[in-house]
C-alpha cells in the first residue's frame, strides 16, 4: 500500500478501564494502568477498513504514515490522541504522532453546525450509513469490569463479544468517514485555533487537592448536622436537606403552596411571613442543598497524578464557536469572595471544622461553594494573570451597527449603562440611582437583541427589581429610540438572511461586515474575520404580523438550544443578530489566545470573555497581557474593546 500526504487514515478505538470516562475525563483515563485497547478500526484515504487487536505487529501503513509526516483523524480526536499516546506507543510500539498531525471531524462537524454526537450528526445529514445503536450497548458494557474482587478484574473478552465490538467499531469508522465526506475542513485559521485548545486542555491547570479534601469533609459534616436537624423540624418526614420531593410534600401538608424547592423558589417563600418550623426547615435547605458542591468529588475524579486537571474545555461547545465546559464545568462556578475573605475562609476550612467555618463565615455549604474558583490555583513559583472582556457583547454590537454615540462611549470610559438610565428616565447622568443604573444595564445587555417588553420586565424581577408594565414598555421604546442603528440592524440581517435564500445570491448586511450566502442548501453567516456560522436546509415561509399582513419568516434546521436536540426552529432579526455578536465576540477572544501563545503566555482555561495564563511569578506584566487582550484584529478596527485583569496565585473573579 502506497500512502500520501494528501491522505489522511481515520481511526477509531475500543478500550476498557476501571475508571468512568464520563467521570474521570480522557486524560485521567488514559494513563490509568487499568486502560487498555481492545481494537483500533482504521483506514488510509478510499481504502477499506482494517482491525488491529492486541498483540498483533503495528500496521507498516500506519508507520509509514506517521513517519512522513500524514494525518490522522477520528471523531473527538483528543480521546483517540491521548490513547494512541498513552497506551498505543508505550505498550504496542505504536509510532509517536505531533498533535499538528491530528484532525478532528468532531470539531469541523460542529464548526458546521451539526451536533457534537457521531449518532446525531449522521442522522442531521441523513446518511444511508448510521450508527449501530444496539452495538453501543455492547461497547458500554466491555468498557467496564465484568467483575472485580479479591481475585482480581475480569473483562469481557468471549471471543463473540470481541467480534462484535470489532464490527461496531468497523461501523463507527464508516460513519465518520461519511461525515467527513459531506463536511468542509476547518480552515487553516479556526485549525490553529483548534490546535491551541489542544495544548491549553493538555496543559490543564493545578488543582489543591488538600483544599478540595477539606471542603469535602466540611461540607459532610455541615449537612450531617442539617439533616438532622431537618429530621427533627419535620418530625421525620423529610430525612435529608437535599430530598426535594419529601419537603415539597411537608411544607404542602404544612399549608404551604409552592412549585418546589429550588434555589429562587426558595428565595421567594423565604421573603413571607412564615410558621417557625417552616421557616427554619427552608432555611436548612437553602443553606445546604447548592448543588454546585457537588463539584468537589468531580475535581477529585478527573485530578491527574500531578496534581492538574485537564481537558476542561471544549472547543465550539456553542453554535456561534464560544467554548463551553466539561467535567467540573468551570463556566458556572459561583462568583466568589474577596479575596481577603477568601484567604481567611481557606485558613478556617483546612481545619476541616465545620462548626468554625459557620461562625467566623457563613453557613458552610455556602462559604465552599464560593471557594469552587480558588481550589484552581498556581504551583510554586509560579502564578495565574487573566483579563475578562468588559461588556464584551454590548461594544460589539454599537459597532456592529454603527451606533457611533455608543461606541464612543465605550471608547472613552464613560458610564453607558448611566447614560441609558438617563436616557430611560429623562434625567441627568448624575442624579441617576443605583438601581436605576441597574434597569439601564440590564437595557444595554438584554435589549439589543429585539428582547420585548415582557422579558425585559422578567429579567429585573429576577434581579430582584419590581417594575410594571407600562414603565417596561416606556424603557423598551426609549432604549429603541435611542439606538437606531441597532433596530435597523435586526431588520437589515432578517432581510438578508430571508433574501439570501430566496434569491441564491450572496447579500450583505451590517453595512457590509455581514454576509449571507446559500452554499449546497445550507445558508452562511460569514462574519467579519471570514468564519462562518451554518443554517442548515434553510426555507421561508408566510406568517401574518400583529397589524394583520403576511410577511416572509426564516425557518432552519440546527441544534435546539433548549432541547440539544436537531430540529427545524425559526429565526429572526433579533436572534440573528444575536448569532452574529457572540460570534464575533469569541472570534475576538480566538485571536486574542492565538497572540498571547506567540508571546509565550501559557493559557489554561477560557472563562466565557475571560482567558487565565500561568506564568513564573517574576515575568506577570498585566499591562502587557490586557494589551494583547484588547488589541484589535483589522476586521473589527473601531471595536472599542477593553479588558479588565489581575493576578493572584488562586483563580478568581
Amino acid at each position: 500500500m502506497i500512502t500520501r500526504l494528501n491522505e489522511t487514515i481515520s481511526i477509531d478505538l475500543e478500550t476498557f478501564s476501571v475508571l468512568e470516562l464520563k467521570k474521570c475525563g480522557a486524560y485521567r483515563y488514559a494513563i490509568d494502568s487499568s486502560t487498555g485497547v481492545w481494537c483500533a478500526a482504521w483506514c488510509l484515504g478510499e481504502h477499506e477498513i482494517r482491525v488491529w487487536e492486541p498483540g498483533e505487529p503495528v500496521p507498516e501503513a500506519i508507520v509509514l504514515h506517521a513517519e512522513s509526516g500524514g494525518s490522522f483523524s477520528a471523531w473527538n480526536t483528543q480521546f483517540e490522541r491521548l490513547i494512541w499516546k498513552h497506551v498505543l506507543v508505550p505498550r504496542y510500539g505504536w509510532p509517536e504522532l505531533g498533535v499538528g498531525q491530528w484532525r478532528c471531524t468532531q470539531a469541523e462537524a460542529m464548526a458546521f453546525g451539526l451536533p457534537a454526537s457521531l449518532e446525531d450528526a449522521a442522522k442531521a445529514l441523513g446518511l444511508v450509513v448510521q450508527k449501530d445503536t444496539k452495538g453501543k450497548n455492547l461497547m458500554l458494557r466491555m468498557s467496564r469490569p465484568r467483575r472485580r474482587d479479591e481475585n482480581g478484574t475480569t473483562w469481557w473478552d468471549d471471543p463473540e463479544r470481541v467480534d462484535g465490538l470489532k464490527d461496531y467499531c468497523c461501523q463507527d469508522l464508516k460513519v465518520e468517514r461519511s461525515i467527513a465526506e459531506k463536511i468542509p475542513r476547518l480552515p487553516e485559521q479556526e485549525r490553529q485555533v483548534w490546535l491551541l485548545d489542544q495544548r491549553i486542555n493538555d496543559r490543564g491547570i493545578c488543582l489543591d487537592q488538600n483544599l478540595v479534601k477539606a471542603s469535602l469533609a466540611v461540607v459532610e459534616q455541615s449537612r450531617a448536622s442539617a439533616n438532622k436537624k431537618m429530621h427533627q423540624i419535620t418530625a421525620g418526614s423529610v430525612s435529608s436537606v437535599t430530598n426535594a420531593p419529601a419537603l415539597t410534600e411537608w411544607l404542602y401538608q404544612r399549608g404551604i403552596e409552592c412549585d418546589g424547592v429550588a434555589k429562587e423558589s426558595v428565595s421567594h417563600l423565604l421573603e413571607k411571613e412564615l410558621p417557625v418550623d417552616v421557616e427554619g426547615a427552608l432555611k436548612l435547605r437553602a443553606g445546604n442543598a447548592l448543588s454546585s458542591t457537588a463539584k468537589l468529588g468531580a475535581m477529585l475524579e478527573a485530578c491527574c497524578p500531578d496534581g492538574r486537571i485537564r481537558g476542561l474545555l471544549k472547543y465550539h461547545g456553542a453554535s456561534t464557536g464560544r467554548w463551553s465546559g466539561k467535567l467540573v464545568q468551570p463556566q458556572n462556578f459561583p462568583r466568589g469572595m474577596p479575596d481577603l475573605c477568601t484567604v481567611q475562609a481557606i485558613r478556617t476550612v483546612m481545619l476541616k471544622n465545620a462548626s468554625l467555618v459557620d461562625i467566623l463565615h457563613g453557613p458552610p455549604v455556602e462559604v465552599i461553594s464560593s471557594l469552587l474558583r480558588a481550589m484552581f490555583h498556581a504551583p510554586e513559583g509560579r502564578t495565574l494573570i487573566a483579563a475578562d472582556y468588559s461588556s464584551i457583547e454590548a461594544r460589539v454590537l454599537a459597532w456592529l451597527a454603527g451606533e457611533k454615540s455608543l461606541v464612543k462611549a465605550f471608547a472613552q470610559g464613560e458610564d453607558v449603562y448611566m447614560l441609558m438610565a438617563s436616557v430611560i428616565y429623562g434625567i441627568q447622568a448624575k442624579r441617576v440611582s443605583r438601581m436605576q443604573r441597574h434597569i439601564g444595564k440590564t437595557a444595554v445587555l438584554g435589549c439589543g437583541y429585539s428582547m420585548g417588553h415582557e422579558r425585559f420586565r422578567e429579567q429585573c424581577t429576577q434581579a430582584g427589581i419590581i417594575i410594571d408594565e407600562g414603565e417596561a414598555r416606556l424603557i423598551i421604546k426609549n432604549y429603541r429610540k435611542n439606538n437606531p442603528g441597532i433596530t435597523r440592524l435586526w431588520k437589515s440581517m432578517e432581510e438578508a438572511a430571508i433574501s439570501a435564500v430566496q434569491s441564491g445570491e450572496a447579500v450583505y448586511a451590517a453595512r457590509g461586515r455581514i454576509r449571507f450566502e446559500m452554499k449546497d442548501k445550507v445558508l452562511r453567516m460569514i462574519l467579519p474575520s471570514g468564519r462562518a456560522l451554518h443554517y442548515h436546509s434553510p426555507r421561508t415561509i408566510e406568517v401574518e404580523t400583529p397589524w394583520n399582513e403576511l410577511t416572509p419568516a426564516l425557518l432552519h434546521h440546527g441544534v435546539n438550544t433548549v432541547t440539544r436536540k436537531w430540529s427545524e426552529q425559526r429565526t429572526y432579526g433579533g436572534r440573528l443578530t444575536e448569532n452574529a455578536v457572540q460570534a464575533i465576540a469569541r472570534d475576538l477572544l480566538a485571536e486574542a489566545m492565538l497572540r498571547l501563545d506567540s508571546r509565550g503566555w501559557e493559557v489554561v482555561l477560557s472563562v466565557h470573555d475571560e482567558l487565565v495564563a500561568e506564568c513564573d511569578e517574576e515575568f506577570a506584566d498585566l499591562d502587557a497581557f490586557t494589551s494583547l487582550m484588547e488589541a484589535a484584529p483589522k476586521w473589527a478596527k473601531g471595536c472599542p474593546i477593553e479588558a479588565e485583569g489581575w493576578i493572584s496565585g488562586r483563580y478568581r473573579k
